[in-house]
């Protein structure tokens, strides 16, 4: 009565923006020319997850782990206009993956206070190529998520979140 076991499993076809596709390059500011590509393909992106979440009076506790996989990815690619202007491109660059768990815990501590913090670590990686070269990074990810909620009334309520991402 108090764990529940959760799987899914969703694939879909991620449609690129008319501005990753626009073909003539603009200026982002003085350094950097940006340009897209009209000839990116969509992202098709696999996602397997598994999960559980336990229940304890008012506190609940969850954890998913997960795999993502996505073909055709679309990365901001940065090259060298001249000396003194980059030229930032976006186009396909090959597979991205990641596998990676993510932690959460609830606590309602009254009728008006509620706690949220919760955590995810993922390794991710792209295997490809741009411009005839390899592509082959990887690198650990994580982020901290932190909310305190506050119901001073039926209709009004006060939050404060705390949101952390890692380089990436």
């Amino acid at each position: 009565n108090h764990l529940k076991l959760k799987a899914s499993y969703s694939k879909r076809v991620q449609r690129t923006t008319t501005f990753k596709m626009n073909p003539f390059p603009e200026r982002e500011h003085s350094e950097t020319l940006e340009q897209g590509d009209p000839e990116l393909r969509p992202e098709f992106i696999d996602v397997v997850e598994a999960g559980i979440v336990g229940f304890y009076g008012e506190h609940s506790s969850f954890a998913n782990v997960y795999y993502r996989s996505t073909e055709n990815l679309i990365n901001r690619v940065n090259t060298i206009y001249n000396d003194t202007i980059l030229n930032r491109i976006y186009a396909n660059v090959g597979l991205g993956n990641a596998v990676g768990i993510e932690l959460g815990n609830e606590w309602n501590l009254s009728d008006r206070f509620n706690v949220f913090a919760g955590g995810n670590l993922y390794k991710y990686t792209i295997d490809g190529h741009f411009d005839n070269r390899p592509i082959h990074t990887s690198s650990w990810v994580h982020s901290l998520n932190i909310n305190l909620g506050y119901n001073l009334s039926d209709t009004w309520s006060l939050q404060w979140n705390l949101n952390y991402l890692s380089d990436r």
